[in-house]
Parts: C-alpha cells; sequence; structure tokens
C-alpha cells in the first residue's frame, strides 16, 4: 500500500477537526445552542473519519510492520475531545454575601451574570427547590420571571462537604430541559457553591428569635448544552 494515500484522512481528519473547535470557541450562548446538533453532527462524522482512518492504518501496520501509523492514530481521538470539551456553555456568577434563610440547597439565587464569548451580559436566575429546580435567562437584569427556563424536573442531584458545621462545599447537577418555553435543546446545570453559616438573635414581639443563616462565599451556575440524545 503507497504510504502517501494514507497521509489524506489524517489531513481531512485534523482539518475537521480543528475547524469544528473554531466554530465552537466562536459561538455566543445562543448560537451555541442553536448551531449545537449542526457541530455535533460534524464531530460525529469526523469520529467516523477517525475510524476509518483507524482500520486502513491497522490494515497498512499488520502488513509492513511500521509503528509509526499507530503513534499518528493515538493522536486522532484528541482533536474530537478537544472540540466536545469546548461544548461547554455560559457560567453565571452568584453574588458573593446572598443570604440563604431556606439553606443552600432551598435557595433563590438573583441577579446572576455572565460575560460571553462576544462580550456581552447574560443575566439568570437560579431557583434550587427539589424536583422544581430550575435556571431561568432574563432579557434584563432582575426580570421576574425570567423569558424562558431549563427545569431540573426531579434530575439534580446535590453533592455536600463541610469543613465544619457551620462551612461547607455544595455542587448540583441535572439534566433540565425547556418544557415548551422555547424551541433551545436540553441543558446539563452544574451549581458550584461555597457558604458560611451565622446564627444570631434578634426581637420577634415578645420574644427572642434564634436565627441561622447561610451566606454565600463563592458560587457559580453553568449551563452546557446537550444533544438531544443527551450526549
Amino acid at each position: 500500500m503507497n504510504v502517501k494515500c494514507l497521509q489524506k484522512p489524517y489531513q481531512r481528519a485534523t482539518i475537521q477537526s480543528v475547524q469544528i473547535d473554531g466554530e465552537i470557541k466562536s459561538m455566543t450562548e445562543d448560537q451555541g445552542i442553536k448551531n449545537l446538533t449542526e457541530a455535533t453532527t460534524k464531530a460525529e462524522a469526523a469520529e467516523q473519519l477517525f475510524e476509518e482512518a483507524r482500520e486502513r492504518l491497522a490494515r497498512h501496520q499488520a502488513t509492513t510492520g511500521r509503528r509509526w501509523s499507530l503513534v499518528l492514530f493515538a493522536l486522532l481521538p484528541l482533536f474530537v475531545l478537544l472540540a466536545k470539551a469546548q461544548t461547554t456553555g455560559p457560567t453565571y456568577v452568584i453574588t458573593p454575601g446572598t443570604i440563604c434563610n431556606s439553606g443552600i440547597e432551598g435557595c433563590y439565587y438573583e441577579n446572576l451574570m455572565s460575560t460571553l464569548t462576544d462580550g456581552s451580559a447574560a443575566y439568570g436566575r437560579f431557583e434550587a427547590g427539589g424536583y422544581w429546580t430550575q435556571f431561568q435567562y432574563e432579557a434584563s437584569k432582575g426580570q421576574n420571571p425570567g423569558y424562558k427556563a431549563q427545569y431540573c424536573n426531579g434530575t439534580g442531584v446535590w453533592n455536600v462537604t463541610m469543613a465544619d458545621p457551620t462551612h461547607g462545599k455544595w455542587t448540583m447537577d441535572c439534566n433540565a430541559s425547556p418544557d415548551q418555553t422555547s424551541s433551545d435543546g436540553p441543558v446539563e446545570i452544574h451549581a458550584d457553591i461555597t457558604a458560611h453559616k451565622i446564627s444570631f438573635t434578634e426581637p420577634c414581639g415578645r420574644w427572642l428569635c434564634h436565627i441561622s443563616e447561610w451566606i454565600v462565599d463563592e458560587g457559580s451556575v453553568t449551563l452546557t448544552p446537550l444533544s438531544p440524545a443527551g450526549l
């Protein structure tokens, strides 16, 4: 087999992977959601091309015993992994100092903001509350309710790590869907929050009330578009 013939599959696969990576990096939030299916299809096509090249290289290596082909093949999947990794969506920052009277897992996080790749600002609110946990997109800061949303519908899973009884770190992941609020595809919602608890007393009429509040030290909510199949 002519070794030069094997270079074309590599060149085509590499060029297509770089193009996919460039397209994903240039996407804004709305563009990313709109073009996700197209980008995913291209990535799958690139993977198919890699598979075809792998099979041809394996046959060539078995015939000639040349090991360099295996080294090149090992590098090719990195392009696909890079392209898929770059599909992570916008990250909205939770305002430090946000007070949660109902605990971190039952708090409404308002006035979240994300800076998109084109430099514009996007706003939203994250409502943590069991089955109804959701993220609402806001056209302007503080809009309530938002103009569209993504709903976890009971898929949220929380993980908590406590440094001590008054300091902890919370993460939550869920697969959310727009539930007919928009034509957007599903997303994975990932929340990452660190907070501390304060306790105090204050007058409540004739009595003293003992109050505990969780204060957010830092936090973020990231929305990553999913393919229709949830891949």
